[in-house]
């Protein structure tokens, strides 16, 4: 049996000790599900009553070329990725440890990519105050104003996390983006302030008068930037269409965070900085600015036009090299897996892919970088459809675009089967005139073969297969007393069967 994570939990129970319970129990199945509250367990036998039965089959399952009966798990909208992904491990544990003879096997799981995300994020984040601390203590070479800086940073993320939480924010990959780029603004007015509060103590004033006078003689400069700062990224979250969906927590983090870094390096800087520091033991009066950054910055003063031409240089010389780097609304990525589309003939029988599908398999599991297979037909309903997930090896050196670039020469080798992935592109036309639209459909897609660039052109809707039509006799159904409701079933029952009848 193979799981595949992606409808709900109960499902997923129902499904796999269903078809074990057969044999035991022939009228009434008691089959496992997951637990309600209390921790009881939900018998298919509470639920209804089921019998065997016949049916034609439209649809099966194939993982690594064996049958299977394959099923998936859904979490609702608000819903934790990994709670849900936890509690499906545990109720597939369960079912494990009762069914002895059957074997689960993850296909794949998009919560993967969640936890991977979430753990390098939080590395970064936790990387990024612990190089901002050190850099603070090379320039500030005091471990009592390094501390004091060090500690406006997670402070300012505490309330930063409460507001998300109010806002129905989570912990995704925008706001911990937004999080690991604000870890060095965090930190910005604290060291601003800490460094202004420590050359009066260098002076000889106290701690406690240094804190006053410092953090009111910096206070306006601080307020501004970090208003400057808002009046970037709070727009960010006011964008509407598909870009504000990832754009919108990010700039409210930002901002959010940036605030509270304010609000402590307004309030409790200067506080732990008049009772934290100690005085100094050798007042200095006003050091002179000399060392080498002195020097050049008196060179450019000298030569004010040889320093404007080489700003403007360094500014063009960077816009060319941007110029050259790649475009794109969402960066490349390298996941372990690749979707596939699977399409066969027209009113193709499922025994007809079940053989194309066993090529397909055999195609597929002959490339190096591929460790797993599974394919998926009709359960969408079109015995002629499905779809399928090639699970990559972890360790393969390629990266997953150019495994995509080989898998295109093997996809059409295979006979019988439209294989396609995920397009890169795709162009949607709309129109009242469906010939005509049929047309420009048409004419597009044959300029877009002959089109540089492009590859794998085709139309998103496959090609309808030729239709039978029956023209009731009116009249003559009439006199017979048949009515249209029988005249469909004896169509359906002809040329598609039926179910019940079987």
């Amino acid at each position: 049996m193979s799981t595949r994570l992606g409808q709900d939990a109960f499902s997923v129970a129902v499904l796999g000790r269903a078809a074990l319970s057969a044999e035991s129990s022939p009228n009434r199945l008691q089959a496992l599900a997951v637990p309600v509250g209390g921790g009881r367990f939900v018998t298919l036998g509470e639920l209804g009553y089921v019998s065997d039965g016949a049916a034609e089959q439209r649809s099966f399952a194939r993982l690594d070329g064996r049958p299977v009966v394959g099923f998936q798990v859904s979490k609702t909208r608000r819903a934790s990725d990994i709670a849900v992904e936890d509690a499906v491990a545990a109720a597939v544990a369960a079912l494990a440890a009762e069914q002895s003879g059957v074997t689960f096997t993850k296909v794949v799981s998009t919560v993967t990519d969640t936890r991977d995300s979430y753990a390098s994020t939080v590395t970064v984040l936790m990387e990024g105050m612990a190089l901002a601390a050190i850099v603070v203590f090379v320039f500030l070479r005091d471990w009592r104003s390094t501390a004091i800086s060090a500690l406006a940073m997670p402070i300012s993320l505490i309330p930063t996390f409460i507001v998300m939480s109010f806002l129905g924010f989570t912990l995704n990959t925008l706001t911990l983006l937004g999080l690991t780029l604000v870890v060095g603004i965090l930190v910005d007015d604290a060291i601003v302030e800490i460094e202004n509060i420590e050359k009066r103590i260098e002076r000889g004033e106290r701690p406690y008068e240094a804190a006053l006078r410092g953090a009111d003689a910096i206070g306006l400069a601080v307020v501004t930037t970090t208003f400057a700062i808002v009046a970037v990224f709070a727009p960010v979250s006011l964008i509407g269409g598909a870009a504000g969906q990832y754009f919108t927590e990010f700039g409210a983090t930002v901002s959010i965070a940036v605030l509270f870094s304010l609000l402590v390096a307004r309030m409790l800087t200067p506080l732990m900085a008049a009772y934290f520091l100690s005085p100094s033991g050798h007042p200095q009066g006003r050091k002179p600015f000399t060392g080498w950054y002195r020097g050049l910055l008196e060179f450019a003063l000298r030569r004010r036009g040889l320093s404007v031409i080489a700003a403007l240089a360094f500014l063009l010389g960077s816009a060319l090299l941007a110029s050259t780097l790649p475009t794109g609304f969402v960066p490349e990525g390298n996941p372990d897996t690749v979707p596939l589309r699977v399409q066969g003939p027209s009113g193709a029988s499922p025994t007809e892919m079940s053989t194309a599908v066993a090529q397909l398999d055999r195609a597929l599991r002959a490339v190096p970088e591929v460790r797993s297979v599974f394919v998926e037909v009709g359960s969408g309903g079109d015995p002629a459809a499905g779809s399928a997930m090639l699970v990559l090896d972890p360790a393969r050196s390629a990266r997953t675009s150019a495994v995509k670039r080989t898998l295109r020469a093997v996809l059409v080798s295979v006979p019988d089967l439209r294989v396609s992935m995920t397009p890169d592109l795709e162009m949607v036309l709309t129109g009242s005139d469906d010939a005509a639209l049929a047309r420009a459909a048409k004419d597009l897609e044959r300029q877009m073969r002959g089109g540089p660039g492009l590859r794998d052109v085709r139309p998103a809707v496959v090609p309808s297969a030729s239709e039978v039509l029956v023209r009731p006799r009116v009249a003559e159904a009439a006199r017979l007393g048949v009515s249209a409701e029988t005249i469909a079933t004896t169509v359906r029952v002809a040329t598609t069967g039926d179910a019940d009848a079987n």
